[in-house]
């Protein structure tokens, strides 16, 4: 079985903690740190920013943050079931 995206980009980006991903339905979410963008636009990914509202309860809270489309990988298990 294949990595998922949220996987990859543990592996790629050490730094980044659990808390600094959120999901909503099939969308993943992630604080844009250095690099990211990037990153995705490399491995052919698509994605957007977006200002995440302040008192939400992730990392991403107030911040400059990634839509990753379609790529919450546990969302699509559970529907797929």
């Amino acid at each position: 079985m294949s990595k998922s995206l949220k996987e990859s980009l543990k592996e790629s980006f050490p730094n980044l903690k659990e808390e600094d991903f959120s999901t909503h339905y099939s969308d993943l979410y992630v604080v844009n740190y250095p690099g990211i963008s990037n990153w995705l636009k490399n491995n052919k990914i698509g994605f957007s920013f977006f200002e995440s509202q302040q008192g939400s309860n992730w990392n991403g809270a107030g911040k400059k943050c990634i839509d990753i489309p379609f790529k919450n990988d546990d969302f699509w298990k559970e529907k797929l079931k």
